[in-house]
Formats: structure tokens, sequence, C-alpha cells
């Protein structure tokens, strides 16, 4: 598992997280959807800029910048997002293993 600073959380974006949360009003704009951010601190991301890691976007919603990253994390896995139609599995009638004889639901 990488560290925070790997992964683009270091110590520098902590910091700048927190100047801008002090700063911030629950009427500002999530830079992602231009919704009203809220009035709840612990639901803010501090956002990268799309695919660089090195730039930061502004606040936006926690659910809009995990959405972001998964999107852009299957992109670098090469699905192109696109909603395919699973192949359904052919339902085969059952049928007794061949050493038992047939069951049957009644005697008569």
């Amino acid at each position: 598992m990488a560290t925070t600073s790997q992964r683009g959380y270091g110590y520098s974006h902590q910091r700048l997280r927190a100047a801008l949360i002090a700063v911030y009003s629950p009427t500002d704009l999530c830079w992602r959807c231009r919704r009203a951010l809220g009035p709840d601190p612990s639901l803010l991301h501090l956002g990268h800029v799309d695919g660089d890691k090195t730039r930061y976007a502004g606040l936006e919603h926690a659910r809009c910048s995990t959405s972001a990253g998964g999107k852009y994390g299957q992109q670098l896995r090469g699905h192109d997002g696109s909603i395919t139609r699973r192949r359904q599995r052919r339902r085969r009638p059952w049928r007794p293993p061949p050493d038992e004889p047939p069951r049957r639901s009644r005697v008569w």
C-alpha cells in the first residue's frame, strides 16, 4: 500500500485543504458538480485536476471526488465506461443423475 505522500495526499495537500476549509462558506460551489458545498467540512475533499496529482482544482464533495477517481482509474485500466450487457448463462432443465431413477412429486 502506498503512503499518503505517494498517492498525492501528503503534508502539503493536508495543509492546503485545512487552509481552504478555514475560509470556505457553505454556499461556495463544488468545482465538479457546481452545487453548494454544504455545512459539514468533514464531507469535503481537496480535488486534484483530472489526471494530474500535482495540481489542485479546489474543494469538492467527497462523493464527487471518489466518483471521479473511480472513473479515472477505470480509464487507466482500459475500460471504456460503456455499459455492456453481460452474457446470459443458458439454464438447462434439471435432470437427475443417470444412476438415479427419476423423482416423482406424487406417488399414485
